[in-house]
């Protein structure tokens, strides 16, 4: 198993035009931090968003055979992979949020409203393709659709205290 299998690529993406930093406070008190979010604006940013959403494409498509061997597929899953399969979606899902930030603010500067958007509505259906494959996996019973009623009505008994000792 390589590096690849475990670790998914992280977007490379997201250094140029948005980044975050820190800084001191307007009122210059040293003490208290603040989020400052800048923008860095490069003279024609189009090309770096679309490159941008290629790579996160790209980096969509290939956490899923590790996620597949890893979680998906795997009968000897362990807690490990579990919580590596939550980390990748959440910050697949991050990248994509961000993402969707900078072409909105693309399309605004530019007043190109109506093509940033269409990237935006793009995002949006791959974020939610993610988002519901976060909730089917690590999301409460309750929501997993593949898990049968029965099951779940079971739990919930099981959780207030209905079904104490059952002989197996």
């Amino acid at each position: 198993m390589n590096r690849e299998d475990v670790i998914p690529p992280i977007m490379e993406s997201l250094k140029s035009p948005l980044q975050f930093s820190r800084g001191i406070s307007a009122s210059g008190q040293s003490d208290r931090l603040q989020q400052v979010w800048q923008l860095y604006v490069s003279q024609d940013e189009y090309p770096i968003l679309q490159n941008s959403l290629a790579s996160w494409i790209k980096n969509i498509s290939s956490v899923d055979p590790a996620f597949k061997h890893r979680v998906y597929e795997n009968e000897d899953m362990q807690g490990f992979d579990i919580r590596h399969h939550r980390a990748g979606l959440l910050a697949l899902l991050a990248d994509g949020e961000l993402l969707a930030i900078q072409f909105l603010a693309y399309g605004f500067r530019s007043q190109r409203t109506e093509d940033a958007q269409a990237h935006v509505d793009f995002i949006d259906r791959k974020l939610k393709e993610l988002f519901n494959t976060l909730i089917a996996w690590h999301g409460p019973l309750s929501a997993q659709a593949d898990v049968p009623e029965s099951f779940k009505q079971a739990v919930r008994e099981v959780e207030q205290g209905k079904i104490v000792n059952a002989d197996f």
